[in-house]
């Protein structure tokens, strides 16, 4: 449900960080949303739609179970325990390296779904271009291997490894904030209260997304 109101949002998000390496592209901010929906029309703003559906859950189905066996193995080969950094940065960069190895094809086909329009504009171009319904994520892929290569699935992969410093710095500034929260403002409860909960995940999300926005400039571009 939140995907499908704040999708528009991410793929403006995605014409802005690449807007200036395109010569003559069209001015997108937030500011002139008004605009691009008259010119564009609102289903231009939900480009690769259907692939996000599909990556997206793809990637959270894969990523927190591969870092709760990380941590596992870690806790069991290594002896590090709750509370311990390491644990949890080690644990994130190995979950997200692996995740980002096996999603990326699926990023770039997005990403160029949500951008095609600075290089045409026309709605007929792009459907004849993208393969659309249940099984256009892989006939997509198939389609740029044949066209480009199999090296071309990992464009941007590079920036994208870089962007596993945002779970490296999320996970254990989340961990280590929820113990703080549940030892001085929710002593009496058993478990942390669910009010701590969403101020450790806000807090934590909004310091490491400002320290690897970044990445996603350069992931985008390239």
């Amino acid at each position: 449900m939140a995907l499908t109101f704040l999708y528009p949002m991410e793929v403006i998000k995605t014409r802005i960080q690449i807007q200036g390496e395109i010569k003559k592209s069209r001015n997108y901010k937030l500011s002139n949303i008004a605009t691009i929906l008259r010119s564009e029309g609102l289903h231009s703003l939900y480009r690769g739609f259907s692939i996000s559906l599909f990556t997206i859950p793809v990637f959270n189905t894969l990523y927190f179970p591969i870092y709760e066996k990380f941590k596992h193995k870690f806790k069991q080969d290594f002896g590090w325990k709750e509370n311990d950094t390491k644990l949890y940065s080690l644990s994130a960069a190995a979950a997200g390296s692996l995740c980002n190895l096996i999603t990326n094809p699926l990023w770039v086909i997005r990403t160029r779904m949500q951008t095609e329009i600075f290089f045409n504009s026309s709605t007929e171009h792009f459907n004849k271009k993208y393969a659309h319904g249940p099984l256009s994520v892989f006939t997509n892929i198939l389609e740029i291997v044949k066209l480009e290569g199999f090296r071309a699935l990992y464009k941007g992969f590079s920036a994208t490894m870089v962007g596993i410093i945002h779970p490296i710095i999320f996970f254990p500034l989340y961990e280590k904030l929820k113990i703080h929260l549940k030892k001085n403002y929710d002593k009496e409860s058993e478990d942390l209260s669910t009010k701590f909960i969403v101020l450790a995940t806000i807090t934590s999300k909004l310091i490491s997304s400002a320290v690897s926005y970044p990445h996603e400039v350069l992931r985008s571009r390239l």
